[in-house]
């Protein structure tokens, strides 16, 4: 009859999607009349991911096709951890854990984000809280900050080892890295290397400083020559720097040419003594012998540079001779 067929097989004679072969869909309908319904061979099912630590966000290896959402499985695919409830994209990232809580693919190592990690990953910036300061940075010197993250010391500007002295160091110009406690210094060139202003003009250290630099030291090499040092006479070497190493008693006179070096009151030509430093004025035991006949009795020379002993010995032996000349002349 009209509006009949053979078949007896459709399972909802209302609807004409509905049919045995019919494509299946996701509606709550067995649109293919094989006793299923939506079945996850439906052309419009969704897949869903298992979310396994319950934070909305699913794991993206562990799909499931189905109409409708099994337990446990949510839409999103995005969780990088799927065993960690704190880890989600957008989560707050804790720097430096070693976990990407936030799932953008790495922890957090460059917290100020000026292109270096920080130590605590292994990197090289030493203050991943300041975007001014990394191994890139200029180094301002002398603010307790070390801008370049190289370790060194921020009062040490020349890189001499030495800390500024305006800021508690020792090195007396720290823009000059040839300049610090114990640097090679050339004595006498004006410029203190070594930061000790005392030896600059005072090579042997004596306390005196050259006489080629304005000062009173003689020989400046040698600190046991100073105007302060005690004189040895007669060695050929002035160590108190007065220039006198062969005139003791100070008379004018070198001891060659001198009487008595160590007696200021005899010396030639005194009044009492003559030239040759003999005497002038005959005593009474010579019977009236003068200079001239003690000269003459000792060959002239006096008794220059004798030593006192030697030369009250030689004066009596002398005198004795005079006297003796005298009386031969007298006979």
């Amino acid at each position: 009859p009209t509006g009949y067929v053979a078949a007896n097989t459709d399972c909802d004679d209302t609807v004409a999607t509905t049919y045995p072969g019919a494509d299946e869909y996701c509606n709550g309908v067995d649109d293919n009349c094989d006793g299923t319904v939506d079945e996850d061979t439906a052309l419009d099912v969704r897949t869903w991911f298992r979310d396994a630590d319950s934070d909305g966000f699913g794991d993206a290896s562990v799909p499931d096709d189905e109409c409708e959402a099994p337990s446990g499985y949510v839409a999103d695919d995005t969780d990088c951890d799927d065993t960690d409830p704190a880890s989600y994209p957008g989560a707050p990232e804790v720097p430096y854990d070693g976990i990407d809580q936030d799932c953008d693919g790495s922890d957090e190592c460059d917290s100020d984000a000026d292109g270096y990690d920080a130590e605590a990953c292994d990197g090289d910036d030493c203050d991943d809280q300041d975007a001014g300061i990394n191994p890139g940075a200029s180094e301002t010197w002398y603010d307790g900050i070390d801008g370049d993250c190289d370790d060194a010391s921020d009062y040490d500007a020349d890189s001499d080892t030495f800390d500024s002295a305006s800021y508690g160091g020792e090195d007396c110009d720290d823009a000059d890295a040839d300049t610090y406690p114990g640097a090679p210094d050339e004595p006498g060139d004006g410029v203190v290397n070594d930061c000790d202003d005392s030896d600059e003009y005072d090579q042997d250290g004596d306390g005196f400083d050259d006489e080629a630099y304005g000062g009173s030291d003689c020989d400046d090499a040698n600190s046991d020559i100073n105007p302060e040092a005690s004189e040895t006479w007669y060695n050929g070497v002035d160590e108190d720097c007065d220039g006198n190493d062969d005139d003791q008693d100070g008379d004018g006179f070198r001891v060659d040419d001198d009487c008595d070096d160590t007696d200021a009151e005899s010396y030639p030509g005194n009044g009492e003594l003559g030239e040759d430093c003999e005497a002038l004025d005959a005593d009474a035991d010579t019977g009236g012998l003068d200079g001239r006949d003690i000269g003459a009795a000792t060959g002239g020379g006096g008794l220059k540079g004798c030593s006192d002993t030697k030369a009250a010995g030689l004066a009596g032996a002398a005198l004795l001779l005079a006297i003796g000349l005298r009386r031969r002349r007298d006979d």
